[in-house]
């Protein structure tokens, strides 16, 4: 605090420094407090006390009592939980290694966020309150702390204030720029303070003519609570029930065999997965009780929640009831997804898309387990919402939460429910994991950059800081570190208006709702009778709900200004309801939230759920291309014998075709359509260049279709799609990513699977194999140049075709060389072409 006694001694000369503990050169050996053992001591208080304010109240009110003429500035110590701190060991004076402080759980976790928002906000109250404000000798001011995480400079010397904003890299105090941070606060009028950085030293404010003091609650006419508009307060006293005003109620006759006949009264059970917004968290908190969104109200969830009855509680489960009122799996009351009153509400607090399959997998063995539900025979309805969270992270880390990456999640979520789906993209032992007679509403990601609207506008009380903690992580220590933002939703909140930042946020955002219809319109989860996979768009281009002044109303969200309040959760279950009741080409997709929304019926000639057959939709699907060739050989004919050399092979004399290899052989996303990333991790065996047999040479082009064309009878070739163990893989067996060290086990297994097929006379027979490995060895090369060496890689091939010289009579293997992948350097180097460089490392 050097710095800031300075700054003072030039108005005041004659002002007496007392020295601090912690970084004072007064202070001796033994006395040198470890700062980040006060950190962990102050983390440690405000857990043991829930983060209640009291003791400080109380040396607040000593402070009071017995000093007059004081000022005293609270500095915000809300940050310090994330703070990296320099700090010196107490028995050497050598500085340690610098270590983050303790996080109340986790830092970026719902509830640590909330809960140092919770202590930063009852200080401020406390001070707004004015009871420290009353005296004329007296007066406390909170100001706000360091917010970087930078370790400060340990050189000794003194700063220039008076210049701009200086590097601290040149000679000066430790905490130079704190003390410089701190005047300029209480430079500032309430309400205006400013953070300030371990980095840089600030130039100094001076006093005015206009404002010549010291600035406090009273003379900044600081007031921290905007007014509430009076339609706002109105708005608060609505009911959340609603009427049901349909009269065709009935359940099919017969339980129906096709999803495509389903009537609501025949849903006899409900279930729901995603993330805080179907668990309801804040859902039923009171205004500015933010710690209270900490609460799930599971029993308002709006897509799953059964709270007491219509009348009260509108939820797409309390709508289904009036249909069915036997429906099971509804949650109630509060509490995480592991209570029983959960029941069949299976989301969880802060998920992203990749924790998805984990909550499809624990609703299946719920399902399963639970005795009043028919698994085989009740009709289930859930609904899957998810990727705020992803969103609200995505500039973290681009690659991790990409659109890509977000609907590779939904489909494994979607894949594990579907019986259809192919072994391979399935977990050992989830294969038998299927769930029969389902409906799926997979409600599309809303436009999350909405939110800005709430948050930028200051007439509206909302708790700022919860969203946009952050830590700056640029420093000796951290080289290679941007800023991480560890709030609630920074990527959303944080940038500038028309920035880079919220073009990405938008694209990310578009693309994750235009990846959804693809992967549905993809026709995947359309191939039984008993299941379907319906988009519903209710919240896609939702608009930030008004009050009658015209300003963002917050009554529409929990306290955190980011959760839904239970009105919200209203208008979502009758938004969803009717979504499920209109055609496919022709749903609602934009919500007006503060206008009342009447709830569809089903009619005699229109009772089902819709699916695209009954509303006689059509997936738009693009043509597919034909890569067809033309054999313009004539002479095709086999030998007259069987020849016995490989130096007199024919084409017609290959009786058995084979492949080794990765994820150019196993035929990786040949068959997507442009911009289907997700598609990607499809095996399209059957479209495999060297082995693939799908259709005939007239449309697709393979190695296999034109030695067809010599030999119909040949066999060995993949067709459809799948993993190498899948029976239509037959001997292809490459498996994607595999390299060089891989290909001796793939041989041994083909040579087992080869004399186990009667198919095939393993001794006699003319076999082509064609090998082709290399690419990932070199993707990874520079990672360990040793493992991924020439050399290793020329032994992996050699013991590979020692194996096969040694155990495959009559064969003829082509041994393709490794491709060189510099040319693949300009597809992403080159801005005109539409390839997702964010993939790239």
């Amino acid at each position: 605090m050097e710095t800031l006694t300075a700054l003072v001694s030039r108005f005041n000369p004659s002002v007496q420094l007392f020295p601090s503990l912690g970084n004072s050169s007064a202070v001796s050996k033994v006395e040198t407090i470890d700062l980040l053992a006060q950190a962990k001591e102050v983390v440690k208080r405000l857990q043991d006390s829930h983060h209640k304010i009291s003791p400080l109240e109380d040396v607040l009110d000593f402070l009071s009592k017995e000093v007059p003429k004081s000022l005293v500035n609270l500095v915000d110590s809300a940050l310090l939980t994330v703070l990296s701190l320099p700090h010196k060991d107490q028995n050497s004076i050598r500085e340690s290694p610098s270590k983050p402080c303790i996080c109340f759980n986790d830092c970026s976790s719902l509830e640590g966020i909330v809960r140092r928002w919770s202590y930063q906000d009852d200080l401020e109250k406390l001070l707004a309150s004015m009871k420290y404000n009353l005296k004329d000798d007296f007066s406390v001011v909170l100001q706000t702390s360091v917010q970087d995480a930078s370790r400060p400079p340990s050189a000794v010397g003194w700063a220039n204030v008076n210049s701009a904003k200086t590097p601290v890299e040149s000679p000066g105090k430790e905490f130079a720029a704190l003390g410089v941070g701190i005047w300029n606060n209480m430079m500032s009028p309430i309400g205006q303070k400013q953070s300030y950085h371990f980095a840089e030293i600030p130039k100094a404010k001076c006093p005015s003519q206009e404002h010549p003091y010291f600035f406090t609650y009273k003379n900044s006419n600081y007031s921290s609570f905007p007014l509430e508009s009076q339609a706002e307060a109105v708005s608060e006293q609505r009911s959340f029930g609603t009427i049901i005003p349909c009269s065709v109620r009935d359940p099919s006759d017969t339980i129906p065999a096709s999803v495509h006949n389903l009537r609501p009264a025949d849903i006899k059970i409900i279930g729901a997965l995603g993330d805080s917004l179907t668990a309801g968290n804040g859902a039923g908190s009171s205004p500015n009780d933010v710690l209270d969104v900490l609460t799930q109200y599971r029993g308002l969830s709006w897509s799953v929640g059964g709270n007491e009855n219509i009348s009260t509680v509108t939820t797409l489960a309390n709508i289904l009831r009036e249909y069915n009122p036997r429906l099971l799996g509804f949650s109630t009351g509060k509490g995480t997804q592991d209570k029983s009153n959960a029941y069949l509400n299976q989301a969880v607090a802060g998920a992203r898309s990749e924790s998805v399959p984990s909550q499809a997998r624990r609703l299946i063995d719920l399902m399963k387990t639970d005795s009043t539900i028919n698994f085989q025979e009740d009709w289930k309805l859930i609904t899957l919402f998810i990727g705020g969270n992803d969103l609200c992270n995505h500039c973290e880390d681009p690659v991790r939460w990409s659109p890509e990456n977000f609907i590779s999640n939904i489909q494994t979520a979607l894949d594990i429910l579907h019986k259809e789906v192919l072994k391979e993209t399935l977990p050992v032992g989830l294969v038998e994991a299927i769930v029969p007679r389902m409906f799926v509403n997979l409600a599309t990601i809303l436009r999350v950059s909405t939110l800005r609207i709430l948050y930028q506008d200051k007439r509206v009380s909302c708790p700022r800081l919860i969203m946009r903690f952050e830590i700056d992580l640029h420093s000796s220590s951290h080289s290679n570190s941007g800023k991480t933002a560890i709030g609630l939703c920074p990527c959303v909140l944080d940038p500038d208006d028309n920035s880079t930042e919220i073009e990405m946020l938008e694209s990310f955002n578009r693309r994750y709702q235009e990846e959804t219809h693809r992967l549905v319109n993809s026709g995947r989860y359309d191939t039984r009778e008993d299941f379907t996979v319906v988009v519903q768009p209710l919240v896609e281009d939702i608009s930030m709900p008004l009050t009658q002044d015209g300003l963002p109303d917050r009554s529409f969200f929990a306290p955190d200004c980011f959760h839904f309040q239970q009105k919200t959760h209203s208008q979502a279950a009758r938004a969803l309801w009717n979504n499920m009741l209109e055609p496919l080409g022709n749903k609602t997709n934009s919500q007006v939230l503060e206008e009342e929304i009447t709830l569809n019926c089903p009619t005699q000639e229109q009772p089902y759920l819709m699916t695209y057959r009954n509303s006689n939709y059509t997936y738009f699907r693009e043509a597919p291309l034909t890569y067809g060739s033309q054999m313009p050989c004539e002479d095709r004919d086999p030998s007259i014998t069987s020849p016995t050399s490989v130096h007199n092979l024919k084409p017609a004399d290959v009786q058995v075709i084979a492949a080794l290899g990765d994820s150019f052989t196993a035929g990786n996303g040949i068959g997507a359509n442009p911009n289907d990333m997700w598609n990607m991790n499809m095996q399209y065996r059957g479209l495999a260049w060297s082995i693939g047999g799908d259709a005939l040479l007239t449309n697709v082009t393979t190695l296999s279709n034109i030695f067809r064309e010599f030999n119909a009878k040949l066999t060995g070739y993949s067709t459809g799609i799948g993993g190498p163990s899948e029976p239509n893989a037959f001997f292809n067996q490459a498996v994607p990513e595999a390299t060089a060290k891989d290909l001796p086990e793939q041989v041994k297994h083909l040579v087992r699977l080869m004399k186990n097929d009667l198919r095939i006379k393993f001794e006699s027979d003319w076999k082509v194999i064609t090998v082709f490995i290399g690419t990932h060895d070199l993707c990874n090369y520079c990672k360990d140049i040793n493992h991924y060496s020439a050399v290793n890689f020329s032994n992996y091939v050699r013991e590979a075709l020692d194996i096969l010289h040694a155990g495959v009579p009559n064969a003829l293997v082509n041994l393709v060389e490794v491709m060189d992948l510099l040319p693949l350097r300009q597809l992403f180097l080159d801005s005109r072409l539409p390839c997702p460089t964010h993939l790239a490392e």
